[in-house]
C-alpha cells in the first residue's frame, strides 16, 4: 500500500504545470500529505530527519541522484541549442556516463568494500567527481571556444560518481 500511496503523492505534483495558483497549491498539499508518511514507511528511519549513519547516507545519495538526473536531462538540449550538435553527437556524451557508471558499479560490487568509514568517503568523492563532470558539461555548453568533445568526457567523469 506505501509504493501506491507514494506514486500517487509524487504524480500528484505534476500539477506544476497547471496555470491555475489554486489548483495547483492544493494538489501539491494533497501529494505530500499523501508521499511523507508513505516515505517515512518505506524509507529506514532517520531518513526524513537525515539522522547520521543510513540516513544521512541515503539523503545524501538522493541529492546527488538527483543532480546526476537533472544534469543528464539538459546535457543533449543544450548540446544541440546552444553548440548546434547532432541529436546523435549530443548523447554520446550519455552513452559515455553510463558505460562508466556500469564500470563503476560492476568494479564495486566484485571488490567494493563494506566498512562504515569507506561510504563517508564514497559520498563525498562522489560529489566531487560529479561536480568536476557538471563543470566540464557546462563548461562546453556554455563556451564556444571549448571543444563539444568535452562534454563526452566531461559526463563519462560524471558516470564514475
Amino acid at each position: 500500500m506505501s509504493s501506491v500511496q507514494l506514486t500517487v503523492g509524487t504524480a500528484l505534483p505534476r500539477a506544476l504545470l497547471l496555470q491555475d495558483v489554486v489548483a495547483l497549491v492544493a494538489l501539491a498539499l494533497a501529494g505530500t500529505a499523501l508521499s511523507v508518511p508513505a516515505l517515512r514507511r518505506a524509507t529506514p528511519a532517520g531518513t526524513l530527519t537525515a539522522r547520521p549513519d543510513i540516513g544521512a547516507g541515503i539523503v545524501l545519495r538522493a541529492l546527488l541522484c538527483g543532480v546526476q538526473f537533472g544534469s543528464e536531462a539538459f546535457i543533449p538540449p543544450g548540446l544541440q541549442a546552444l553548440r548546434g550538435q547532432s541529436a546523435t553527437a549530443a548523447g554520446l556524451s550519455l552513452c559515455a556516463g553510463a558505460l562508466t557508471w556500469v564500470l563503476r558499479s560492476f568494479l564495486q560490487a566484485r571488490f567494493g568494500t563494506t566498512h562504515a568509514d569507506s561510504h563517508g568517503r564514497s559520498v563525498a568523492a562522489d560529489a566531487e567527481i560529479l561536480l568536476v563532470g557538471a563543470a566540464a558539461i557546462a563548461t562546453t555548453v556554455l563556451v564556444d571556444t571549448v571543444p563539444a568533445s568535452l562534454a563526452v568526457a566531461g559526463w563519462a567523469v560524471s558516470g564514475w560518481a
